[in-house]
């Protein structure tokens, strides 16, 4: 006699962690925190409003080990921040409005802006004088900018930053803006194998496909 069986894995389940801070900076610190363990985050984002901001880290796991893991990632905040836990439909609901950009005003564009930690404080003090409506991810590693109007000074605030930008909603002209990366590499080659111009400038579409994932 042969039996046989079939295993189900248990589905992952997701819990999320939200931190209030007064400002950009202490929010910054809980972030550092947290990237400094090896939790895997599935997402690490900073949500600023008018009392401060928001860290929010997300975790997803098997339901039976997930509520150590977050337990472990509590004891990782700086101080005696209060944490605040969601999960189920809430928690599901929480990050399907940041998927869906419901933050993002119907006249807005929405810019895609890859930066590093070190460098969104000076950009967000800018921002800020700017009245952009921003937010970040990937633990500080990627900005999602929400301008009203031309787009023309953001373009100008990422050149001198030395910051690409994909323009992914709104009317710019090139959905490029900002300081271009790795054209030099990409147009050498071009004018090896084009030497006439006649083919597209397939660096900056090759730079906006990579941008775009």
């Amino acid at each position: 006699t042969e039996v046989s069986f079939k295993v189900f894995p248990q589905p992952v389940v997701y819990q999320t962690l939200g931190v209030e801070t007064g400002d950009l900076a202490a929010g910054l610190d809980q972030l550092r925190a947290l990237t400094a363990a090896p939790l895997d985050f599935d997402a690490l984002d900073l949500v600023l409003h008018a009392a401060g901001c928001t860290v929010l880290a997300r975790l997803g796991g098997l339901p039976a080990a997930l509520p150590a893991r977050m337990d472990h990632a509590a004891k990782l905040l700086v101080g005696d921040a209060a944490a605040h836990r969601w999960e189920g439909a809430d928690e599901a609901r929480l990050w399907q409005e940041a998927r869906e950009f419901t933050w993002v005003t119907d006249d807005a564009a929405l810019v895609k802006v890859p930066l590093s930690p070190t460098v969104l404080p000076t950009l967000d003090g800018r921002l800020d004088a700017m009245q952009i409506s921003r937010r970040y991810a990937a633990g500080g590693h990627l900005a999602w900018l929400a301008p009203t109007g031309p787009v023309a000074p953001l373009t100008a605030l990422l050149q001198e930053l030395r910051l690409p930008g994909l323009v992914l909603r709104g009317n710019s002209g090139d959905p490029l803006i900002g300081h271009a990366t790795g054209g030099a590499f990409f147009q050498a080659i071009k004018a090896t194998l084009d030497p006439a111009g006649k083919l597209p400038d397939f660096a900056r579409t090759d730079a906006a496909v990579a941008m775009a994932h």
